[in-house]
């Protein structure tokens, strides 16, 4: 489903949508639903059905083992839909039920996919659950992350095409990139509704083959879009950097104040370090002091730099749309002037993905002054809204490359965000009665509210000193009321936002900015052989204990040996003289932590929670 009609259905989820909404939902039935199960491996011994739901008996099945013999199904089907399973997945009890009320709610639906895990076949366990955003194109176009189990409208072969025999296993990509370029409409399932069987020493989702390349490939070539594919470091997704015959001019709009030495390296590293050529820069100061409105001067003349002086109580909004008013350029890149350009490629990578038709707003991969940690990839509406990964190191692959890929959000910082002069008009720009907090969160919802969809390339790293500027929203009992006002102005302009995020699904924590599971997903355990357990040097201390029906252990662990770089998993062991169980652990941000122990990263935190069940038993 498009994305304004995902929000259109979250507003307006009645029965009144349509006159004839009932004649459809009293008309669709299991009958209508076919079952194609894709068996590559004519040496498997075990079907996917045959762990499935007995639902499967009351509908068509059919066992194919080419896509040559799902296209020969698909042409002569008769059925409304058809349900896709390769013979290594495992389908849920419920699969039908959930899509069939699914589709009863929402006629005009093309394709369902949900969420999935991983079964492991040694001992029947199920793993690494992955909870998957909305509709998310250019997500979609960095690896196939709705999966390989879904439900599609049978007729989408007349309108998009067959699946391509000659990509095998990954066809089922090719078609899922088809349909987004002819603006087909898909829904999310956030259920766990299948599984990929696997061996213990067998764990990753996917990877990215040349299969998977040429299926991105060909739709760029259908869209007439040229571009290079790059394979990233651990080679799970193809980077795409997009190439255009036009160069449009870029306005770097760089709010500052009172903040010369600042905003000197900002401007340095720009002019430096930015292979894009056709670009200007605006300054816009708020009211410097006169010895700094001279350094200001003598710095932005000797390179030919808008420089725009206006006494007046600082508003980040104002600033933005004084900026906004002087620029000349296509498009617009909002830049703090606590930023520091170390990719000679930012400009040409961020406009590159700006200038894609569906694109919102696209920011970059932000770092803190460590240049390890993370400041911001991408903004996430679960605590706060706030930065995902913030305080994270970023030399760990979080949940399904988080920091890694090329990822839409609902929102990303203005600290540096790129947005056409044509998408920014559109949507009427910074509110200015968000003076200083959330500003670019609202430009940025109201960008999705029109369509648009907002990215990060976290290829594209660049240093933050955050809120050097302007300081700490919580310095004291002022600047908190202020933030505190704002969110509930923010709230208040956009009310289908509060508790949602259609790109950050709702099994995921609302408590934290890891990506970690909610604590209702988090009570898994596995029976620990403590003779197979080594100790390491390292100090630690739990901090509390809280005890109720379900008990919550926090506390932080620091490894002498630095294992916390290399994206080891906590667990807290209970033993007694039964046994040992292992209980899973989420890492958390402990700064006080790392500021008393001169450590380099912050995610040293942990918390545990599982049923009081478990001491008795």
């Amino acid at each position: 489903m498009s994305l304004k009609n995902a929000l259109f259905y979250r507003k307006n989820n009645n029965n009144s949508m349509r006159s004839d909404y009932d004649i459809w939902r009293n008309s669709v039935k299991y009958n209508d639903f076919a079952v194609a199960i894709l068996n590559f491996d004519q040496n498997a011994q075990e079907m996917s059905y045959n762990n499935s739901s007995n639902q499967l008996s009351d509908v068509h099945l059919s066992e194919l083992s080419s896509v040559k013999e799902l296209n020969d199904f698909l042409k002569s089907s008769a059925f409304r839909y058809t349900l896709l399973i390769p013979s290594d997945c495992i389908v849920s009890q419920s699969i039908l039920d959930v899509y069939l009320s699914i589709i009863t709610e929402h006629k005009d639906i093309d394709i369902i996919y949900s969420d999935e895990d991983i079964y492991i076949e040694e001992d029947s366990s199920r793993r690494l659950p992955f909870f998957k955003p909305s509709f998310s194109p250019d997500t979609l176009m960095s690896y196939p992350y709705m999966g390989r189990v879904f439900l599609f409208r049978t007729s989408l072969i007349d309108e998009v095409g067959l699946f391509d025999e000659s990509l095998g296993k990954e066809a089922y990509y090719d078609f899922l990139l088809k349909c987004f370029e002819e603006d087909k409409n898909f829904y999310h399932c956030p259920q766990v509704l299948f599984s990929q069987k696997r061996k213990k020493d067998d764990l990753e989702f996917f990877d990215a083959n040349e299969n998977i390349r040429i299926c991105q490939e060909n739709s760029l070539i259908r869209r007439n879009i040229f571009a290079t594919m790059a394979l990233e470091p651990k080679g799970y997704s193809y980077i795409i950097d997009y190439k255009w015959d036009e160069k449009p001019l870029v306005s770097i709009i760089i709010p500052s104040k009172d903040n010369y030495p600042v905003l000197e390296r900002c401007i340095n590293s720009i002019l430096d370090l930015t292979s894009y050529e056709n670009y200007e820069i605006v300054v816009v100061d708020n009211g410097s002091s006169a010895e700094n409105k001279a350094l200001y001067e003598k710095l932005l003349d000797a390179n030919n730099i808008q420089y725009i002086y206006e006494e007046k109580k600082f508003n980040f909004s104002h600033m933005c749309n004084v900026g906004v008013s002087h620029a000349k350029g296509e498009y617009y890149l909002f830049l703090n002037d606590d930023i520091e350009v170390i990719d000679s490629m930012w400009l040409l990578k961020i406009l590159s993905q700006a200038m894609l038709p569906h694109s919102g707003a696209v920011g970059a991969k932000l770092l803190f002054g460590d240049r390890t940690t993370i400041q911001h990839c991408g903004v996430i509406t679960n605590v706060g809204p706030t930065h995902a990964c913030w305080g994270f190191n970023d030399n760990i692959y979080y949940y399904f490359g988080r920091n890694r890929y090329v990822y839409n959000y609902l929102a990303v910082t203005g600290a540096c965000m790129c947005v056409s002069k044509e998408k920014y008009e559109e949507v009427g720009g910074y509110n200015e009665d968000l003076s200083i907090c959330y500003n670019d969160v609202d430009l940025c919802y109201k960008l999705v509210e029109h369509g648009y969809y907002n990215t990060v390339r976290n290829d594209v790293k660049m240093i933050h000193y955050e809120s050097v500027s302007r300081g700490s929203d919580y310095k004291d009992e002022e600047t908190e009321q202020r933030l505190l006002r704002e969110r509930a102005l923010l709230g208040e302009l956009h009310p289908q936002f509060i508790h949602y995020d259609p790109f950050y699904n709702v099994n995921l924590t609302a408590e934290k900015v890891d990506f970690d599971l909610r604590e209702s997903q988090m009570l898994y355990y596995a029976h620990l052989d403590l003779s197979k357990v080594h100790e390491v040097d390292s100090f630690m201390n739990i901090d509390s204990v809280e005890i109720g029906q379900t008990i919550r252990v926090r506390g932080w662990i620091v490894n002498k040996t630095d294992l916390k770089d290399s994206g080891c998993t906590y667990s807290v062991v209970l033993k007694s003289d039964k046994g040992a169980i292992a209980i899973k652990a989420n890492r958390q941000v402990r700064t006080d932590v790392m500021e008393n122990c001169s450590l380099n990263v912050s995610d040293v935190g942990f918390v545990s929670a599982f049923l009081s069940s478990f001491l008795t038993n």
